[in-house]
């Protein structure tokens, strides 16, 4: 069924969308390794459609590609969290952020050295929330955010907690600069570079 169309979510082909598509498809599949031949083709997605997907996956080294532009409330919650071999993340390409939508993607990957780009400028409320939590090799980040949002809002809470002690941390001069950018595990690593750059996502 290819999981399941090259556009949107359904439940069959001609069908409705739903939530909660493909939760915990794999979840704890500890001898799962390689998921890149894995399909899944849609650009529109559902709530927590892929959420829990792959948690627990311990051997898992490959992802599948990502290439949804469009997203929903907590689409990827958790959906690599735990994966301790994943070393290489798959790449998000969605410049519109959503409630919740990478909440605690990553959390606990602790062989993951490279954050995924991030294109999206404006944060939302959970968006990035302990997205990297507990990934204690990530050293680089690269993002396009232009702040880091109302904090009573928790767009970045604890987002890089537990990470690498130094680092690199590409982003715009709006956001900061070495000497002017909130620091912490809420918004930029304490003793990480903060490398100002133009370059377009």
């Amino acid at each position: 069924m290819s999981l399941l169309s090259q556009t949107e979510i359904t439940e069959f082909p001609g069908g409705t969308t739903y939530m909660y598509q493909f939760y915990s498809l794999f979840y704890q599949a500890t001898t799962l390794k390689d998921a890149s031949a894995l399909s899944l083709p849609a650009t529109m997605l559902t709530q927590y459609c892929y959420g829990t997907m792959f948690t627990g996956c311990t051997s898992l080294t490959f992802a599948p590609i990502l290439p949804a532009t469009t997203l929903v409330g907590n689409c990827y919650r958790n959906m690599f969290s735990g994966c301790t071999s994943l070393a290489t993340a798959p790449a998000l390409p969605a410049t519109t952020l959503v409630y919740g939508c990478y909440y605690y993607m990553f959390y606990n990957c602790t062989s993951l050295t490279t954050a995924p780009e991030l294109p999206a400028a404006s944060p939302v409320e959970l968006c990035y929330s302990r997205m990297f939590q507990n990934c204690p090799n990530l050293s680089k980040v690269k993002t396009a955010l232009t702040s880091f949002g109302d904090t009573t809002l928790t767009a970045t809470n604890f987002w890089l907690y537990g990470v690498k002690s130094s680092g690199k941390f590409y982003c715009a001069s709006l956001l900061g600069t070495n000497e002017t950018i909130q620091r912490g595990a809420n918004y930029c690593p304490n003793n990480w570079n903060v490398i100002n750059t133009d370059w377009e996502f």
